[in-house]
């Protein structure tokens, strides 16, 4: 399979985990992905880099006590590349936004900041100074796509826009589902969020690419995962949404190879 060179600005580029068990995500996401675990000493504790063919896919690490202690339920992080991580966060108060991290370097890897929405919806910038975080793509355990349910889209869409200078397209037979667009092509999903809608951990929903959804299912079932929703097909391919067996939400999806998200 290719594999990614770089990420446009504006693009998902990385996720990673915050969880009260280590280990016990490694094991449960490494059953259903594929993935193995190298852990990278950081200070006091260590960063734990799932990987794909010795190609990085995912971070997972261990929360904070404060954040135990507060009840912040598990949850995967999403990053947006940008070119300058200052100037899209200096952009972020003036467009309704907050900023929760100003930019701060992570070892000789990158640039981030963190931020969230008008709507409280968290996300972090990254500015890479090498190499891009994912390069897996298009394959069993890499990152297939990432998705905002926001209780305000049009708010969302109009953040995102400002800061990123992103653009939105709509999806024809999708309802108010728009694609974010980067560098020409569709890079993220956004949705209105109704009451009919499930739960889950946080806003942002970061799908996994399997071969076969209902294996994928089966195994996270099987290994402590409850469900959200069950594999179900819909014009993009087959997905489920479940949680892992710490609170953490994700979803699987087997891609359809003729679905066309920008008609």
């Amino acid at each position: 399979m290719p594999e990614r060179t770089e990420y446009a600005h504006g693009t998902p580029t990385w996720i990673d985990l915050a969880t009260t068990d280590v280990s016990g995500a490694e094991s449960f996401y490494g059953g259903i992905l594929g993935w193995e675990a190298d852990r990278i000493p950081t200070g006091d504790t260590f960063y734990s880099m799932q990987r794909v063919r010795e190609l990085d896919v995912a971070g997972i690490f261990e929360q904070q006590d404060d954040q135990k202690a507060s009840g912040m339920p598990p949850a995967w992080n999403t990053y947006i590349a940008v070119d300058d991580v200052e100037a899209a966060t200096a952009r972020v108060k003036p467009a309704g936004g907050m900023v929760i991290m100003e930019p701060f370097d992570v070892m000789d890897v990158g640039r981030m900041s963190v931020i969230g929405d008008p709507t409280g919806a968290v996300v972090s910038l990254w500015q890479s100074k090498g190499n891009p975080r994912a390069p897996l793509d298009a394959e069993h355990g890499a990152v297939a796509w990432n998705e905002l349910t926001s209780t305000d889209a049009p708010k969302s869409r109009a953040f995102l826009t400002e800061v990123l200078c992103v653009t939105h397209d709509s999806v024809p037979g999708f309802g108010d589902y728009t694609m974010m667009m980067a560098g020409g092509a569709p890079v993220a999903g956004i949705v209105q969020r109704t009451d009919e809608m499930p739960e889950t951990s946080t806003p942002w929903l970061v799908y996994f690419m399997v071969d076969d959804c209902d294996a994928a299912f089966e195994q996270a079932t099987s290994s402590g995962g409850t469900v959200i929703v069950p594999p179900m097909d819909i014009p993009p391919g087959r997905f489920s949404i479940l949680k892992d067996p710490q609170g953490a939400a994700f979803a699987v999806i087997t891609p359809n190879s003729d679905f066309s998200p920008v008609g």
